[in-house]
């Protein structure tokens, strides 16, 4: 039976005040411290949410293992990943990631995740930080995450995703430094850290986003997290841009 690793969100209203924005509290002791890739088929804005994306035979098997923050939470509530594991936690971001722990697990959901002989690693971080004060310690933390995976697991592919739109009333709210533009930068600072860490940048923004750059109003609950639809589209997506 497939072992899950995800947090799995009680309520929909939580969600509401968690991330997008609600997220970006710079609290990690780094951060306190510190003042193109070949799978990146299409641009950041050239294909509207209305693209067709092929269909494949892919099927994520134990093999695989999805790491990150609350927006990948629900891909096993929704069973879209398989027999993948999912490592999630609300609020997580590329300096928590480290020392996160589960409820009533020992050791950080990271560690957990190292000790498997996973082939395939998906990351998805970056919408919690997009209102830090110094993207420079995004790069470098985020850096130090995908070498330290490279150093345990040195035969595992690792693919980074882009964070994904947010809508239009969101970004109006004006919060967080919650914006598109913001998105566009660090999604560029991820393909950095890919094309200098060996690792492989996935656009998937392009394929959630509408021909105004925004995520679609009813494909949200809350301006960032994802309905089921959306979700499929992304992990569709995914599967698409690893072939």
């Amino acid at each position: 039976m497939k072992k899950s690793f995800a947090v799995v969100f009680a309520i929909s209203i939580l969600l509401s005040f968690v991330a997008c924005g609600k997220e970006n509290t710079e609290t990690s002791s780094k951060i306190q411290s510190k003042a193109e890739s070949k799978h990146d088929k299409l641009s950041a804005d050239s294909v509207s949410n209305k693209t067709k994306i092929p269909e494949t035979n892919i099927t994520f098997d134990s093999n695989y293992a999805f790491l990150g923050n609350s927006l990948f939470g629900d891909l096993d509530e929704y069973e879209l990943v398989d027999n993948a594991d999912v490592y999630s936690y609300i609020g997580m971001n590329v300096a928590t990631v480290f020392d996160q722990k589960l409820d009533k697990h020992k050791k950080p959901m990271l560690d957990e995740m190292l000790s498997k002989d996973y082939k395939t690693i998906f990351i998805m971080f970056g919408m919690n930080e997009v209102g830090w004060s110094y993207p420079d310690i995004f790069t470098d933390d985020y850096a130090e995450l995908v070498d330290e995976i490279h150093s345990k697991l040195p035969d595992a592919k690792i693919y980074l995703l882009s964070i994904t739109p947010i809508t239009q009333s969101l970004e109006a709210k004006g919060e967080d430094g919650m914006n598109s533009e913001a998105i566009a930068k660090f999604n560029k600072l991820i393909q950095k850290v890919a094309k200098e860490h060996n690792a492989s940048y996935l656009n998937v923004n392009s394929y959630l986003k509408n021909e105004y750059g925004f995520l679609d109003e009813n494909d949200s609950p809350d301006g960032c997290h994802l309905q089921p639809n959306a979700y499929l589209r992304m992990v569709n997506a995914i599967k698409y841009l690893i072939l």
